[in-house]
Order: C-alpha cells, then sequence, then structure tokens
C-alpha cells in the first residue's frame, strides 16, 4: 500500500473535523531534519505560528488546507531524501542553496502552494531518472 492510499484510508474512517496527530507529528519532524525554521514552516502551511502543533496542543484538521500543504511537505522531503540517500546534511544543503533547474532557493519555492508541488515535481522526476 502507497503512502496516499494509507493517508486516504486513515481519512475515510475520519469525520471531516478530525484532526490527524501523524500527518501533525511526520509533518513537524519533516521540517526539523530539514531544518526549516518555524516561522518558515508556518508559513508553508499557511498558519500564523506552529507553537500549538509543536506544544501537542492542536493537530492539523483533515479538512484544512494546512493539513494538504503538510501531506505535500511530507511528499517533498521524502522524494528528497530518497534522492540524497537519506543525507541529512546533503538535503539541508540542497533545500538553502540555489537551484538552477528551479531557479531559486528550494526553501523561498516552497513557502508557496504552487512553489511546494513545484519543488515537488522536481524531485520527482530527478527520482524517476535514477
Amino acid at each position: 500500500m502507497t503512502y496516499a492510499e494509507m493517508t486516504m484510508e486513515r481519512q475515510s474512517t475520519k469525520s471531516d473535523r478530525d484532526g490527524d496527530p501523524i500527518i501533525t507529528k511526520a509533518a513537524l519532524k519533516a521540517a526539523e531534519l530539514l531544518g526549516v525554521s518555524d516561522p518558515i514552516f508556518a508559513r508553508i502551511l499557511g498558519l500564523k505560528t506552529i507553537s500549538d502543533l509543536k506544544n501537542g496542543n492542536d493537530v492539523l484538521m483533515t479538512d484544512t488546507t494546512s493539513f494538504q500543504e503538510a501531506v505535500y511537505f511530507i511528499r517533498m522531503f521524502t522524494a528528497l531524501f530518497d534522492i540524497v540517500g537519506g543525507d541529512q546534511n546533503v538535503a539541508r544543503s540542497w533545500l538553502c542553496n540555489r537551484n538552477l533547474a528551479l531557479n531559486g532557493l528550494p526553501i523561498e519555492i516552497i513557502k508557496t502552494p504552487t512553489g511546494l508541488r513545484d519543488v515537488i515535481s522536481y524531485l520527482d522526476s530527478r527520482r524517476s531518472s535514477f
């Protein structure tokens, strides 16, 4: 079963107003491993702050844009870590250095939903060339 199928199955067993602590924790861990600061990660998710998520006082609700962006962020993280062989330092470096194919810094590009999807598309194309 693929990650997407597991996510969809988990979502189908919940009501639309349920929070998803697993996606919340996974997204927070991915951001931590990539060295993405709290303010930048909040912006990626479309939130003012992530302090309640980090403190365990809140979870991402499955029917929100923030939840969808978290799922996309996890997808980006997974693709990037596959490409760099799980090397956290290489992944962090890639994220913070100019990428000619993307025409910018990936960390800046992923601050918008469209940019995050562009980076995922790029990483997916790189991953398929292995």
